[in-house]
């Protein structure tokens, strides 16, 4: 699982890494909207999005994550109460 993780982080970093940007935490970033998240949810894969840009991910017929590119076991999405904390208390 540590491999998976890295990847993820790795594909995280590589889209929301831009220097204007630099003091913004990129776990802040929807890795399919690529801004940072305004209601955040978590998926089956276990990674947090922004409610809307996964609801279109999965409204579009994927059946996979888009961070690992594995089959989700379902299309339930959860919201990430902590993570909407932390996003709201850090933009103050």
């Amino acid at each position: 699982m540590g491999e998976l993780r890295e990847k993820a982080d790795e594909i995280v970093r590589g889209q929301a890494g831009t220097d204007d940007n630099s003091d913004i935490p990129r776990q802040f970033y929807c890795p399919i909207c690529k801004e940072v998240m305004k209601d955040p949810h978590v998926a089956a894969d276990g990674f947090s999005y922004d409610r809307e840009g996964i609801e279109k991910w999965l409204q579009s017929g994927h059946e996979t994550s888009p961070l690992t590119n594995l089959k989700l076991e379902d299309k339930i999405i959860t919201p990430n109460s902590t993570l909407k904390l932390l996003i709201k208390d850090w933009g103050r």
